[in-house]
């Protein structure tokens, strides 16, 4: 088949731009979509945002042939990397939470993932993960109001640095890794992640 080219340019009001708000929601069972009443607001992005998707795929030989005949995925990793712009205590503790933490009503947080106070017999009182349904809404062309990635169970893999500097906005970076939902799978939808125009 002989290659064919677009006879037109591309028109400009197509192509995506940058920006993004970035909500979360507690991880919903059986794949479910957390409503959007229920969504944290954790802020607009400073840079844009990542996702990197990556397959692993192992290669078949057999006796037959000289080279592979075929490959299989044996994993997929999902990663996505967004800098929140408007840093406040509040969001720390919506993105450092886990199912013991709690927020005093003075606006103090406190705990960490070794804070627990219980008794047992744990060594380092390590907590349970707290996972997370993700949204990112970014802007779209002008056929759509905006592009929506959803992320079914996510957890915060990573944070940057805490920089408070004379005259800079204070921002906060946090890497997402985002795992396959079981409950999603078994509901038919996407196992990680969907993408969305509305």
């Amino acid at each position: 088949m002989a290659l064919t080219f677009p006879s037109t340019d591309v028109d400009g009001r197509l192509i995506l731009t940058g920006p993004a708000k970035v909500y979360i929601a507690d991880q919903t069972s059986n794949g479910a979509d957390a409503s959007v009443g229920n969504m944290l607001y954790l802020g607009s992005t400073d840079g844009g945002c990542e996702v990197h998707w990556a397959v692993s795929k192992h290669p078949i030989s057999v006796d037959q042939y000289l080279n592979e005949i075929e490959a299989v995925p044996i994993k997929e990793e999902v990663t996505v990397k967004t800098k929140i712009l408007q840093l406040n205590v509040k969001n720390l503790y919506d993105v450092l939470k886990d199912g013991d933490n709690k927020m005093s009503s003075g606006g103090t947080y406190t705990g960490g993932i070794y804070g627990s106070t219980d008794s047992g017999l744990a060594i380092g009182e390590l907590k349970k993960i707290k996972y997370f349904q993700l949204l990112l809404k970014t802007a779209t062309h002008y056929n759509h109001s905006f592009r929506c990635f959803q992320f079914y169970k996510a957890y915060v893999a990573a944070l940057g640095p805490i920089k408070l500097e004379k005259p800079k906005e204070s921002a906060l970076e946090i890497t997402w890794k985002c795992l396959t939902d079981v409950g999603a799978v078994s509901q038919s939808k996407a196992a990680i992640f969907n993408i969305l125009d509305q």
